[in-house]
């Protein structure tokens, strides 16, 4: 749940095509705050640019058939 919570405020910051000074220090607040590693936030922001969870349209689900990765 940690990990998908930070999902979620990766792909948001990533939304709008540039991340600011700002939405980098509230990634950063939000993985504190979840207690997650560097590393791990590193691979989930990388997560969210490549393989988006939400439609930058709709901001409806987008669903990925894949195996999950371990991180």
């Amino acid at each position: 749940m940690r990990r998908e919570a930070y999902l979620e405020s990766a792909e948001k910051a990533v939304s709008k095509g540039q991340m600011t000074r700002n939405s980098r220090r509230r990634l950063e607040d939000t993985r504190t705050r979840l207690g997650l590693s560097h590393d791990e936030a590193a691979y989930l922001l990388e997560k969210a640019v490549h393989a988006p969870s939400h439609c930058p349209h709709c901001g409806g689900r987008l669903e990925h058939h894949h195996e999950p990765e371990e991180i």
